[in-house]
């Protein structure tokens, strides 16, 4: 079960399949605009391990230095997902010493832990995948493809917004230098 609690901690949350996302008519989305270099939302999602995860645990605090996170919106049915895996995998182990957590989040209702699970075991992917069976994760970041990705800095800010990439690799590590991000948004491909 999906539950938005408050503020949060830094994080890039790669988004789930289009089929179970906000319909976005190519308009782009006001209200995830408004997000950009506030504070997230905590939330608490089950990984596909089950295993509990709460964005607040990432969080910089006087005995912690913090973790960004990385979210990817994500699914074991989508094509341009396919595309990103074996990338989003190596990166999310070289940048998980360097202080970045990279998660893939699935927002496709009808995926289980154990279709989830034994897709990743199949395509030798180790990449957490957060389950957003409900949606809320993807409505709150108004992410409406998947592969969206969203980089949250250890203080909880969402500092980047969009497409998968380059961009994304250049958000972390201008983070990760102190810099501020060069380019906080793209259009995102899935």
């Amino acid at each position: 079960m999906t539950k938005l609690i408050g503020g949060g901690p830094a994080f890039l949350l790669a988004m789930s399949c289009a089929a179970a996302m906000t319909q976005d008519h190519g308009h782009g989305n006001p209200e995830r605009q408004k997000l950009l270099g506030t504070e997230i939302k905590d939330f608490s999602l089950t990984d596909s391990t089950g295993k509990a995860f709460q964005l607040s645990s990432l969080r910089r605090t006087e005995k912690n230095k913090g973790t960004m996170a990385v979210l990817t919106f994500w699914c074991t049915t989508c094509v341009s997902c396919r595309e990103i895996e074996k990338d989003f995998n190596r990166r999310a182990r070289e940048y998980k010493e360097k202080g970045a957590l990279f998660l893939m989040v699935d927002s496709n209702a009808p995926e289980t832990v154990e279709q989830v699970s034994g897709f990743l075991k199949k395509n030798e992917l180790s990449f957490p995948v957060l389950m957003d069976s409900e949606s809320e994760i993807a409505r709150y970041f108004g992410a409406t493809r998947t592969t969206t990705t969203a980089v949250i800095d250890a203080e909880g800010r969402l500092r980047y917004y969009g497409g998968y990439g380059n961009s994304v690799v250049n958000a972390v590590e201008d983070l990760l230098v102190g810099k501020g991000v060069a380019v906080p948004e793209s259009q995102a491909s899935g």
